[in-house]
């Protein structure tokens, strides 16, 4: 077990590492305090992120030098490097670089097999050991997050626990009690508030991603590991939970963990957290070092990061597009890492050994089936609907076949045919031979018997296929409910098997368990329903206990067909296919003798074939002797084969479970979980792509320092930590209303405005940002955002809010936008980032921005309009040459945007998402709101806005030949769909990027609109709302209008009023909840 293996894995003493030179100490101590000012930042004081206290393994510094070929393709070319403990090792790289590859390498998840080779070494705090050594202290946090639906958080983590820990942990954690540390470890999750509840999944409402993935991170914490590796953490999450996530991995390592996860594009508080990078392109690392040098790096290689641009998203721009001669020659050149992340070991490469048997390292079989045991009754319990529908539906079922076959087994003919044949009949049929004198008899004594013979055919004929009947609505009612659930948890038992909980035979053991206890209860109701409505002469008992074998059996064959397929609706379709050989060889609807001989084989393995003989027997057993012989005849039913009948249908579930083990088995590496052959070390290959040693940080620096950064930001960061926490060092609070401010919702803070950071955004999901004076308007003004992810997967929505966008004008002026992204939010995550430092880049802005004052107002508005133009071009360009490289992302985001500059408000606009504002209107009831709609959507296939297209510099045309999709050849272009499908949701409308569109004249060009405020009609203007198009489907102006106001009387946040009341009604409506962004501001008088 896990306990007794700590001498074994290699886990000694971490060796001192030299100390760091004067001019990267003082790096290090500046970089600490702009750490230290995040953290006090991000700190809340409801939520311990505490973990020391609970982890108590030792360290483990890894270093490994290891190549990997597949299919003799290389996939990971002379990968070097190292992670250490108290620090967040970050793999950074595009689809294909080798990410996961390098990560379960490094797990021991994927060994040396017949496809893959691995050559190499790696060493746990300088010994060399094999990978598979180090499973039981290693943590894997997978991508997804494989949960029942049913189980709450609380119970997955205890789950884990017992199956995972050793006898000595367990009763360790026994004797401090082990929910009372299960509890510690939720509250340091920040999983106290959901432990109770139910996780939920696709069809039943529950915790949100971001906690899912925390539950995923502690099912893995639970062993105490050394070693947490994270298979992209942040993927699918909204900004603050991704933020959330990575705030606990960070806890996690400066508790003494090695953390070593993937990230596809991190952002700018996300990377602030990362102290070690290890950049991948084209199968090698074309860096590893502090994640301090990464700018350092980049501008050594004749690559200058541009100003507007985060290093994390540059680099992973530049690894896109870099050619691979240029990455080879390069690393030839050894330029691109910056330290010797491995050293060749003097021990030379360790002789092989063989793999620990992992079931040796498992609990108890009998641990484990009660485990699971216990789990699958408990899901089956909580979903109750699922369980009334199966029995309604055998009741119903049942009466339906009772009232079809009513009576069948009473053979009323057979009494009037024994009364006028006499003995003929019995005579006859007992001796062949005498066939020529019953006819003769028949015909003199008793001429209408031919008639009740055939009627007697009739009768025996219904009541056989009445006891076929009960045989096959046993299988389907057995078998449909496993055939559809297995592939939904098929993921869930996967992550357990890989994690080494328990074995195969444990798990369907437990099925069954469960399933066949559940179809015997179904059976028993079925034969109370059906057994004395159809007069069957069999007995109960017998009868049932066959079909409880007949379910024992259709659960089996169910869990094997679960294995082969992946989804759903594979098993809907796969289902027939294996079931209806089952029916054609069961003897019932054609004699196995009539079957081609190639075929015949296949009897002997259908389970349905001996249960229905076995029903036959049991109720045609106590028939009339006569009318017995002549049904086991013409259907080949041998009485004698009864034991043979039995005991096939009791070896058959045991043979298939055993299948479906080894088919799980063969298949996993299909379904993403790796090899179990031993990793063979070879001492032959020790490439290193490091240079020498660089010189580190010293011992009692701060190792969680990621970015440090000095000059005016980390003066500007010194003055707000002082004013949120209530400094008194005689220098005074900084006001807020004249600092200048940027807040991004997901995404990175503007390099082109860092000097005026103060803060990045604490809660991407909610953001309020100071009020901030209006000069000639007698208004001031505040703003607040709220965004939801809804029911999909990723959040394409962005929003940017700047209260101070250029400090050297004389009045106040904010800058606020909304960027919903189409499929996915590759566009709005760049765009969001690109419009603040293109205004500021205008020559119109700076000549607005000089002659502010002695402008006169149609110069002003002039200028203004086109600053904005040229912020929506010069953005876009930006856009498309960012996206160069992706081909096959038609990445593009609408765009709704306003600037306040005193008493003037410009509004800047693109496709569908919307800009409205509320006034009072001057004649009728005081504090009357009226809501005006500033924008218009852009729908080219309308005739009106094809001619404001085209009045902007546009074009739109009807297309027939274009041959890229979404456009397939033949595709109708105004309606948005290729040759034969279906209108497609791509955005359609102007937008941002849209490079696969700008062929067919989309035009980027926005509408832009100049408002004075201290004007009429525009004087008593009380607020704005920009929002994306999931607000404004389901929610008009006037009832923005009238949320808005509501909110503000009660004192609440009027954005997240907006959003959820979009939610409620998107719910309400049936449809599936969009992404919704709302950014509001507010118009007060002084």
């Amino acid at each position: 077990m896990a306990g007794e293996e700590d001498d074994a894995l290699g886990f000694f003493p971490v060796q001192e590492e030299k100390q760091g030179s004067p001019k990267q100490e003082d790096e290090q101590q500046d970089g600490q305090d702009l750490q230290d000012f995040l953290r006090q930042l991000s700190q809340r004081p409801a939520t311990s992120r505490s973990f020391s206290t609970l982890l108590s393994a030792p360290p483990a510094r890894l270093e490994w030098d290891f190549s990997v070929m597949a299919n003799r393709k290389q996939i990971l070319s002379r990968m070097a490097g190292r992670a250490r403990p108290g620090e967040v090792c970050c793999i950074l790289g595009g689809s294909g670089a080798g990410k996961s590859t390098l990560l379960n390498v490094l797990a021991g998840r994927q060994l040396t097999n017949r496809v893959f080779r691995i050559e190499g070494e790696l060493r746990v705090n300088g010994r060399n050991v094999e990978p598979w050594r180090l499973r039981p202290r290693v943590a894997y946090v997978m991508q997804k997050d494989e949960f029942f639906a049913t189980e709450t958080p609380r119970e997955a983590i205890l789950f884990s626990a017992r199956l995972r820990l050793s006898a000595n942990h367990l009763a360790e954690l026994e004797d401090k009690g082990i929910h009372s540390y299960i509890s510690q470890l939720l509250e340091s999750l920040g999983l106290s508030g959901c432990c109770d509840r139910r996780i939920g999944g696709a069809s039943l409402n529950g915790i949100s991603n971001g906690e899912r993935k925390r539950v995923s991170i502690g099912v893995e914490l639970i062993t105490r590991p050394s070693i947490v590796f994270l298979d992209e953490p942040t993927t699918g999450l909204d900004s603050f939970s991704a933020w959330q996530v990575m705030r606990i991995v960070k806890d996690l390592a400066l508790s003494g963990c090695t953390v070593i996860c993937t990230i596809h594009q991190p952002s700018s508080e996300i990377f602030a957290m990362v102290d070690r990078v290890i950049c991948l392109c084209h199968q090698r690392a074309i860096f590893q070092g502090p994640a301090v040098d990464l700018p350092k790096w980049l501008e050594e290689s004749g690559r200058h990061v541009p100003r507007d641009y985060n290093p994390a998203d540059y680099v992973m721009f530049l690894m896109e597009t870099l050619p691979k001669r240029d990455v080879e020659l390069l690393c030839d050149k050894g330029k691109l890492s910056r330290e010797s992340s491995f050293r060749p070991s003097a021990e030379g490469g360790a002789a092989p050994h063989r793999p620990l048997d992992p079931s040796k390292m498992r609990k108890g079989f009998g641990l484990q089936v009660w485990c699971l045991t216990q789990r699958e009754w408990r899901n089956l319990r909580r979903d109750s609907a699922s369980l009334k529908l199966r029995f309604v539906l055998t009741a119903f079922l049942s009466i339906l076949f009772s009232l079809v076959f009513f009576n069948v087994g009473e053979h009323p003919v057979l009494a009037t045919l024994r009364r006028k044949s006499g003995g003929l009949l019995q005579v006859a049929l007992a001796h062949p031979r005498l066939q020529r004198v019953r006819r003769v008899c028949m015909r003199a004594f008793c001429p209408d018997v031919p008639i009740l013979r055939q009627q007697l055919q009739r009768e025996v004929e219904y009541h056989y296929k009445a006891v076929v009947q009960v045989g096959f609505t046993a299988m389907f009612s057995a078998s449909q409910p496993t055939i559809l659930s297995f592939p939904l948890e098929r993921s869930v038992f996967l992550r357990e098997y890989s994690s080494n909980m328990y074995g195969t035979l444990a798990y369907f053991l437990s099925k069954m368990l469960v399933e066949v206890p559940l179809g015997a209860v179904q059976a028993f109701l079925a034969l109370t329903l059906s057994h004395r409505c159809m007069r069957f002469q069999g007995d109960f008992w017998e009868m049932w206990a066959t079909v409880c074998l007949l379910n024992a059996c259709a659960v089996s064959f169910s869990l094997l067909i679960g294995c082969i397929v992946r989804f759903p609706r594979e098993s809907g379709a796969i289902g027939p296919l294996v079931f209806v050989p089952q029916l054609l060889m069961s003897g019932t609807f054609i004699p196995v003798q009539a079957i081609p001989h190639f075929l015949r084989w296949m009897q002997y393995i259908s389970f349905l074939q001996y249960a229905v003989k076995l029903l036959a027997i049991v109720e045609f057993r106590r028939t009339d002797p006569m009318l017995q012989r002549v049904i086991f005849r013409t259907m080949e039913v041998d009485p004698e084969l009864t034991k043979v009948y039995i005991g096939t249908l009791l070896l058959m579930p045991r043979a298939l479970e055993r299948l479906s083990g080894v088919v799980a088995a063969l298949t996993r590496q299909t379904w993403g979980v790796g090899g179990c052959a031993p990793l063979r070390l070879s001492g032959r290959m020790r490439v290193s792509l490091a240079t020498p040693v660089k010189a580190v940080a010293p011992a009692g620096a701060n190792r969680s320092v990621s970015r440090p950064i000095k000059g005016p930001l980390l003066r500007v960061a010194r003055e707000v930590t002082r004013e949120r926490l209530g400094s008194e060092d005689g220098h005074g609070g900084h006001s807020f209303g004249r600092v200048p401010l940027v807040q991004v919702g997901r995404s990175t803070v503007l390099d082109e405005v860092k000097s005026r950071v103060t803060e990045s955004t604490p809660h991407p999901a909610w953001v309020a940002v100071p009020i901030t004076q209006c000069p000639g308007t007698g208004k001031s003004h505040s703003v607040c955002a709220y965004q939801s992810i809804g029911d999909r997967k990723t959040q394409e929505d962005r929003y940017t809010l700047v209260p101070c966008l250029d400090p050297t004008l004389e009045v106040p002026n904010s800058f606020f936008g909304v960027f919903d992204g189409t499929v996915g939010d590759f566009a709005s995550n760049a765009v969001k980032d690109l419009v603040v430092p293109k205004l500021l880049e205008s020559p119109s802005w700076k000549a607005f921005r000089q002659a502010h004052g002695g402008l006169k107002p149609a110069e002003e508005e002039r200028l203004l309009t086109e600053a904005f133009r040229d912020m929506y071009r010069w953005a876009d360009e930006a856009l498309l040459a960012h996206c160069a490289r992706h081909t096959q992302h038609y990445a593009t985001c609408t765009s709704v945007t306003v600037l306040v500059v005193g008493d003037l408000l410009v509004v800047g606009h693109l496709g569908d998402s919307r800009i409205i504002l509320a006034k009072e209107e001057e004649e009728g009831r005081a504090g009357e709101l009226l809501g005006e709609q500033l924008t218009l959507d852009h729908k080219p296939d309308l005739d009106g806005e094809r001619r404001r297209i085209e009045q902007c510099g546009g074009l739109v045309v009807r297309l027939r030949n274009h041959g890229n999709k979404p456009f397939i050849r033949g595709g109708d272009f105004m309606m948005r769909k290729g040759l034969g499908e279906q209108p497609m949701q791509l955005q359609y409308s102007r937008a941002f990027g849209a490079k696969d569109l700008k062929v067919f004249g989309m035009s980027c060009m926005p509408d832009v609109r100049v408002i004075r405020m201290g004007h009429s009609p525009y004087k008593s203007v009380r607020s704005l709302v920009l929002a994306s198009d999931g607000l404004w489907d389901v929610i008009s102006t006037q009832e923005a209008v009238r949320i808005f106001q509501e909110a503000a009387a009660k004192n609440e946040h009027p954005a997240e009023a907006l959003v959820t009341s979009a939610l409620r009604e998107q719910v309400r409506l049936g449809g599936r909840a969009d992404n919704i962004t709302a950014v509001t501001v507010q118009f007060d008088p002084h």
